[in-house]
């Protein structure tokens, strides 16, 4: 295990994404199951309200997501000095059985966070919002991307062994 500011940086990072990811989740499965744009009940105007609390707390989560995949290669390759026989990023993701699958996860997450955020882009373009149903049942989904890629994350992190 190695902890240099950059690894905690990351790590801490993915806690508070974590945190804010899981309300947004629970939110996502509420407005999912009970949406309904032509209803004008209390309900579905309290639905609206945590839509775009949820919507933004998604929205910020995966555009720092983003940038910071490449934080995360960077952070690689300064750390590579540290173990025998690694010369740059690519012999830290081979010090471990977690790395490769690791970095195709935060590929496919670059995607599908994309994929998000131009949804929510094209939803907050229209006023009767089309695509608020898809966007957070698509987020119900990729929530349990994000949260193998922080899990996977951390076990890769502490299971780099400097000693060998």
């Amino acid at each position: 295990m190695i902890l240099s500011p950059e690894i905690l940086t990351i790590e801490i990072l993915d806690t508070i994404f974590l945190i804010f990811g899981t309300v947004a989740f629970v939110l996502a499965v509420k407005i999912s199951l009970r949406w309904d744009i032509n209803s004008t009940t209390k309900s579905q105007y309290d639905l609206e309200k945590q839509s775009f609390l949820s919507a933004t707390i998604i929205k910020y989560i995966f555009a720092i997501k983003i940038p910071l995949f490449l934080f995360f290669i960077f952070t690689l390759d300064k750390i590579s000095n540290l173990l025998t026989g690694a010369m740059c990023a690519v012999g830290v993701v081979d010090a471990t059985n977690y790395g490769t699958y690791l970095l195709i996860l935060k590929v496919l997450n670059i995607y599908l966070f994309g994929l998000w955020l131009s949804i929510h882009y094209l939803d907050m373009k229209n006023p009767n919002l089309p695509y608020t149903k898809i966007k957070f049942e698509f987020f119900t989904i990729a929530y349990w991307f994000l949260i193998a890629e922080i899990v996977l994350e951390f076990i890769m992190f502490y299971s780099i062994n400097i000693d060998k």
